[in-house]
């Protein structure tokens, strides 16, 4: 490459802001994996908890004021228990609804 100061500076500025997009984007798909890893395993969670109880996706959306394909939605991965459903869940079943959401205790 040429070693004439400006295209230096001119070529290092760009290889900054290329550098800044490429963590853009990782950061960007690292947080859309995070968040379909999170709707995996709530989904896991919901189906041992269902499946414990013994209950049809249809029974428990009834139980707590869902539809069934809400329930099937959320099994298949495709989207994640809200706070106020996995509330309901803990007032009606007793399972904390930390655990339904997050896999922890507290």
């Amino acid at each position: 490459m040429n070693d004439h100061p400006v295209l230096k500076k001119l070529a290092d500025s760009h290889e900054q802001k290329l550098r800044a997009a490429d963590e853009k984007i990782i950061n960007c798909l690292t947080a859309k994996e995070k968040r379909a890893e999170l709707k995996k395993e709530a989904a896991e969670r919901l189906k041992q908890f269902r499946n414990a109880y013994k209950m049809s996706q249809n029974q428990l959306a009834k139980q707590i004021g869902y539809t069934r394909a809400h329930i099937s939605a959320i099994e298949k991965g495709l989207d994640r228990p809200s706070k106020q459903m996995a509330d309901k869940i803990e007032n009606e079943f007793g399972i904390s609804a930390n655990w339904l959401l997050y896999g922890t205790a507290a």
